[in-house]
């Protein structure tokens, strides 16, 4: 349950309130050119988004000033309003090219690059800093760029630069505290997150963060109380149930983890890795019938996925239902036949049905570490090196489950 998995499916922060930051600056500046009359035209009918009237305004002035930057900076704000984006931008670049350091344009056109995470934003907004460096809305987009590029250094610099505004930004919340996080900073994460979380209680993702950093740090009551609410009115997604099942298992919930783990299942019917948790659950509980019955709801929705049928296999061997379980090992085999391991996996059915054969085990072993030289990323060759190794050991139940990568 990464923490980076959810900021990149969230909005930029800065497209919410970057117009009011470029507009705040561009008419200051453009008083120093213009008649103050002439300005105060603009400004009132950009105010009450009269953009139709301000653009005639505009285009009358640059007919006699065609060289002026800051006009066509201005003619890029009241496009850009009006919601003609490609000649918004045509506009800022027009007066970037008479002027490189024209603070509005290259604001106006950061906002327009952002909104498409285009990355040509980041030098601008490089270049921004260079004239205006106390510029917290530029620090903060910067910020979100470098998050996003896995820059943590830098962004944590950066969203330390954004002031205040920072705190009524939930993305940029989020993406502070992944970095902090990320960077070994717990505990300074774990203030942004209930920041978060406090801040804007009906985020679900949100809770997530915070309940996720949490469980990391093994407070696994608290991490429930944030996420219980969640829960009770029905806006629990798959990852907040995982990770409710995780923190009840836990402190021994096992009830509660089941609960938890069926729902997430039930919500991502087509998942295969969570129905190879949930088998792996079983295993560790003994509830090899619900994770049976949960496993065949998983191939009726995934029946080529073969990892299903080792899990259920496994499963029918801990009932002693060692023809079910072959037929099960034997399908896994031949849905994943270039990697040929279902005939190992009926070994161990075997193995466990007529108990535990030292010299037999130690030849598959063998055989099963050529085998991983040639494919050392094999799910089902870990999961059957795995299963030998822990008959050895039984506090290595369900071991195959935690190392391997299943596949879907």
């Amino acid at each position: 349950m990464p923490l980076q998995r959810r900021i990149t499916v969230i909005a930029m922060t800065a497209r919410r309130y970057v117009a009011l930051w470029l507009m705040s600056f561009a008419l200051v500046v453009f008083g120093q050119s213009l008649t103050p009359s002439y300005v105060h035209k603009i400004e009132s009918l950009l105010h009450r988004r009269h953009t139709a009237e301000a653009l005639q305004l505009l285009n009358h002035a640059l007919s006699s000033s065609p060289a002026n930057s800051n006009l066509w900076a201005l003619k890029g704000i009241a496009l850009s309003m009006r919601g003609n984006e490609a000649s918004a931008s045509t506009a800022f670049r027009h007066a970037l090219r008479l002027n490189p350091n024209n603070l509005a344009a290259l604001r106006g056109d950061v906002q327009l690059l952002d909104q498409k995470r285009d990355r040509r934003a980041v030098p601008l907004l490089h270049r921004i800093l260079s004239l205006s460096p106390h510029d917290s809305t530029a620090h903060e987009m910067l910020a979100l760029y470098e998050q996003r590029d896995g820059n943590c250094k830098s962004a944590i610099l950066n969203f330390r630069q954004s002031g205040e505004a920072i705190n009524h930004h939930p993305e940029s919340l989020a993406a502070f505290g992944v970095c902090l996080d990320s960077s070994g900073n717990t505990r300074e994460a774990t203030s942004i997150f209930e920041k978060l979380s406090n801040g804007f209680p009906r985020l679900v993702f949100a809770k997530y963060d915070l309940a996720l950093i949490l469980y990391k740090t093994q407070h696994y009551h608290r991490a429930l109380n944030v996420l219980q609410p969640v829960i009770k009115d029905g806006r629990a997604n798959p990852e907040i149930l995982n990770l409710a099942s995780s923190a009840y298992e836990a402190i021994g919930d096992t009830r509660h983890a089941v609960a938890m783990k069926r729902e997430a299942i039930v919500q991502e019917r087509k998942d295969v890795n969570r129905y190879n948790t949930f088998a792996r659950l079983c295993l560790n509980h003994k509830s090899y019938k619900a994770g049976i019955d949960m496993v065949n709801a998983g191939i009726h929705f995934n029946p080529q996925a073969s990892s299903l049928y080792l899990s259920r296999g496994l499963l029918y061997a801990k009932l002693s239902e060692f023809g079910k379980a072959q037929a099960d090992f034997a399908i896994a085999d031949r849905l994943n036949s270039r990697q040929s391991v279902g005939s190992y996996a009926i070994d161990v059915a075997e193995l466990e049905k007529f108990h535990f054969d030292g010299k037999h085990s130690n030849a598959m072993v063998k055989e099963l570490r050529q085998q991983l030289k040639t494919y050392p990323n094999s799910y089902l060759l870990h999961f059957l090196m795995a299963k030998l190794l822990s008959m050895q050991s039984s506090s290595h139940e369900a071991l195959y489950l935690k190392r391997a990568q299943l596949e879907a």
